[in-house]
Formats: structure tokens, C-alpha cells, sequence
């Protein structure tokens, strides 16, 4: 049986939008932070966590289930 892959590419491009505004803001630019563009970030935090783990957990059966883990 083929490995999944750990992420799906839609949740990855979102994600990589959180990693954008991290590098930004660990790098010192806190006084160019721009609200119009934070807004979407936060308003979608809550859904992007909810994919986040449900295709984690997505993978953590799928490994058991082929490690034969599964009870």
C-alpha cells in the first residue's frame, strides 16, 4: 500500500501563510504589521487548526493500520 501523503497541498498552502507572517514577525518587523493582512490569518486560524488535525489523525490511523496497530 502507497504512504499518503502527511499534509494535503491545499492545507500546506495555507499553512505556509502562517509561516510567512511568523518569519516576518520574528525578524523585527513587528511595527509593519498590517492589519489588512492579518485579518484574514486570524479569521481562518480556527479552520485551518480543525484540518490540521483532522488530517493528522487521518495519518496517524492510516500508520496504524498498516503497522497492524489497530484494535
Amino acid at each position: 500500500m502507497e504512504k499518503a501523503d502527511i499534509l494535503s497541498l491545499a492545507l500546506t498552502k495555507k499553512l505556509k501563510q502562517y509561516l510567512a507572517f511568523r518569519h516576518f514577525f520574528s525578524h523585527g518587523y513587528a511595527l509593519d504589521l498590517y492589519p489588512e493582512r492579518m485579518e484574514p490569518l486570524v479569521a481562518e486560524i480556527v479552520d485551518v487548526y480543525e484540518s490540521f488535525r483532522t488530517e493528522i489523525d487521518g495519518l496517524m490511523r492510516w500508520n496504524c493500520f498498516n503497522r497492524g496497530d489497530v484494535s
